[in-house]
């Protein structure tokens, strides 16, 4: 093709071309309006001139205004809920040949030695294989790898690979940011924290999930998506999402996020039996995500429970034994970690101990990152901590972790205790609990602290309490034994006792433990990513993937996850509109007929209906209690934003009924009954809690819960799930 062109054309094409591909990344150095931009000046004109002369694309629009109108629109597009649409790229056909350039095993192999060394190796069996399906391409990657398996390579082998990208890592703490940033420093990667009123970009971005659910961080990703610039979305510590959702309010909004990019999952406790119920939240059901899951075990850690008698002092018990242990069983240089469920039991701790051996860490303490920081460094060996700091904080050389009293989540409890032997050698997780404690009913738990209560009741092995909740029933029989691990409390006890009462060789039980662990690690590599091939001297195997086909599967995947994103925002808007509408309607009319869709009645008010009134239903007659601080008007039980008097601080005077509060009632009534439409309801809503009284019932109906992204209770949301059903 030729055509005549003089300088005035080439001025128009060398301006388009420089804002559309030489300088398209996000430069905050300069404000345009303030100085010339290094481009303009090389072309020999201002930047003035640039923008009221040159790349003019027709309509009086130059391709900046033409650029930064159509990124609006598109963010328009995001608040509205509408589909917006992609980068002029995807619409644009360029048959290019993609010319191969390493297989993914070499790929992953530079990446990894530039992160660990020309020595490296797979931390884990499975660790390798999520590398693989991230390089490869996998549109909704879930990697459940063990505490201490190397779940940070992930980004950082994205980030290597893909220098020109941005990638997301979304992670719940704080302390996790700061951790991941120092990493990358190290490996000299260009790594951000991103906080409001941030423009830069950088290799890894790092969010906190409270952070990257506001609109200005959404508005943040779309401009760089806008300019396919946009890397990869790594989901941190996934489990959070729907254990903490409950009181973390502005986690569900992140469920609603949806990006054109692959995203990777990553937890070191995901049980199966939410698998289902996580990939729902992040409508992610029917995009047949990949799921890589090692064995949640760390056969390296020695984990026991001890009871402390009825005459001592839990408190006392504890800084004896830490004391105990800082004298005579840990090496020299090795930390002690310390969690409890209340601040206050951790201050007494430390009084005990004294500042100059012991640390104290939690959100409020003022000092915490330079108390942190000084632990970490070796200038005292104890830090007492609450169960935030837990979650995959990377700290070496931690020899013991003692958990004092229950701290009711088996989540919490094994990240914490996964803090020590993060370098592999063996170590400690003591779990102290009074005598009383024992002879308590374990009612009213919910079913992540009712793991906790079986494992330290636990009569048989640690290991396996633990692996019955994380691995599944079916891998009930992973015990120390079968580990080669170091052996629990339980197990020991029970070592002791079979050499006393029968005679057998120790040799013939090694024997015996070794043959086990080795079907154990043969069933743990087979898996539908083998790791095995890909070590740091290993040839090419895997075939290179061209870039488009990586493209057009996270294209597909995206745009089912979009529209199942949108069909659920308007299934739950016109839940909340029918919801509002049923609370002003039982005002007036009666809550009891209108579950039982009695029809044939007269209209009338549930305190003129017989079967309320009769005694029948008692318990179902709304009283004034109290909602949580914050969580709900005390006397409707409505949400505060929904109720105008609990805004305008007048909860005093609403005049509404507290509706939900009779017909939660009435579902528990009929879950107790076992009978009836409402009994599926119940049974879901209480799985795994015993609520023998009325009290009990009363207790966890107040309990904290966001329902339609609002601070409410379980009462209000078992009122909405009933209204689901009505409608």
């Amino acid at each position: 093709m030729q055509f005549n062109m003089t300088t005035q054309k080439w001025r128009q094409i060398q301006t388009a071309l420089d804002i559309y591909f030489v300088h398209s990344g996000i430069d905050n150095s300069v404000e345009e309006d303030e100085l010339d931009l290094i481009e303009d000046l090389q072309a020999t004109h201002s930047t003035r001139m640039s923008k009221t002369h040159y790349g003019r694309t027709g309509m009086g629009l130059d391709v900046r205004s033409r650029r930064d109108f159509r990124n609006n629109s598109g963010l328009w597009h995001v608040h509205f809920k509408l589909r917006s649409r992609r980068p002029e790229s995807d619409y644009t056909v360029v048959e290019v040949m993609e010319k191969p350039l390493e297989s993914t095993d070499s790929q992953i192999n530079s990446a990894m030695k530039k992160i660990h060394g020309t020595d490296w190796r797979w931390k884990h069996p499975q660790q390798g294989d999520c590398v693989r399906a991230m390089v490869e391409g996998t549109p909704y990657l879930i990697c459940v790898l063990p505490t201490g398996s190397g779940k940070t390579t992930l980004p950082l082998v994205q980030s290597v690979l893909a220098e020109d990208k941005t990638h997301v890592v979304i992670t719940p703490y704080v302390a996790l940011t700061e951790q991941l940033r120092d990493e990358c420093q190290q490996l000299g990667l260009s790594c951000i924290i991103w906080k409001p009123g941030c423009r830069q970009r950088a290799n890894i971005v790092v969010v906190v999930v409270d952070t990257a659910t506001s609109a200005e961080f959404r508005h943040y990703t779309d401009q760089i998506s806008a300019r396919s610039k946009l890397g990869s979305v790594f989901i941190d510590e996934l489990h959070v999402y729907y254990t903490e959702v409950g009181w973390r309010q502005k986690i569900s909004l992140l469920f609603d996020l949806a990006l054109p990019v692959q995203w990777v999952f990553m937890s070191a406790t995901h049980p199966p039996s939410m698998e289902s119920h996580f990939n729902t939240l992040f409508s992610i059901n029917d995009l047949n995500p990949v799921i890589i899951r090692a064995k949640c075990v760390r056969p390296n850690i020695q984990y026991s429970v001890k009871k402390i008698p009825r005459e001592s002092d839990l408190i006392e018990a504890a800084a004896d034994l830490i004391e105990s242990e800082i004298e005579s069983h840990l090496r020299s240089g090795q930390k002690i970690l310390v969690f409890a469920p209340q601040i206050q039991q951790l201050r007494e701790i430390q009084n005990q101990l004294g500042n100059a051996s012991c640390g104290l860490y939690y959100a409020q303490e003022p000092d915490k990152e330079r108390t942190l920081k000084a632990w970490k460094e070796g200038e005292f060996p104890v830090l007492c901590a609450t169960t935030a700091l837990g979650a995959g904080m990377d700290v070496r050389n931690v020899g013991l972790v003692v958990h004092v009293d229950f701290i009711y989540d088996i989540f919490a409890f094994t990240q914490g205790s996964g803090r020590a032997g993060r370098d592999g050698e063996k170590a400690r997780s003591i779990t102290l609990l009074s005598e009383q404690w024992f002879t308590r009913k374990s009612s009213r738990l919910t079913p992540t602290a009712r793991a906790l209560d079986e494992y330290c009741r636990e009569e048989s092995c640690r290991q396996a309490a633990l692996s019955r909740y994380f691995n599944g029933p079916s891998e009930e029989l992973v015990k120390c034994i079968m580990l080669g691990a170091n052996p629990c409390d339980l197990c020991e006890r029970s070592e002791d006792e079979a050499f006393t009462n029968e005679p057998r060789s120790r040799i013939q039980m090694n024997e015996d433990a070794n043959e086990l662990a080795m079907a154990l690690m043969a069933e743990e590599t087979n898996s539908s990513y083998s790791s095995s091939t890909v070590t740091s001297s290993s040839a090419s195997s895997t075939p290179f993937i061209p870039g488009s086909l990586k493209r057009k599967r996270i294209d597909e995947a995206f745009d089912k996850r979009e529209r199942k994103i949108s069909e659920n925002l308007q299934t739950e808007a016109m839940l909340e509109s029918y919801v509002r509408n049923t609370v002003e309607n039982l005002q007036i009319n009666c809550y009891y007929c209108w579950m039982m869709e009695e029809t044939d009645r007269p209209p009338h008010a549930w305190k003129e209906c017989r079967q309320i009134m009769s005694g029948l239903q008692e318990s179902c007659i709304p009283p004034s209690i109290k909602c949580p601080a914050n969580h709900g008007c005390y006397k409707c039980g409505l949400p505060g934003d929904w109720c105008e008097s609990y805004q305008d601080r007048l909860a005093a005077e609403c005049g509404r009924q507290n509706i939900a509060w009779g017909v939660a009632r009435l579902v528990l009534s009929a879950g107790r009954d076992g009978g009836g439409r409402w009994s599926s309801i119940a049974v879901r809503a209480v799985a795994g809690i015993e609520l023998k009284t009325s009290k009990d019932e009363q207790s966890w109906l107040l309990q904290k819960k966001t329902v339609f992204g609002k601070k409410s209770t379980n009462a209000f949301w078992l009122f909405t799930e009933v209204c689901r059903e009505m409608r």
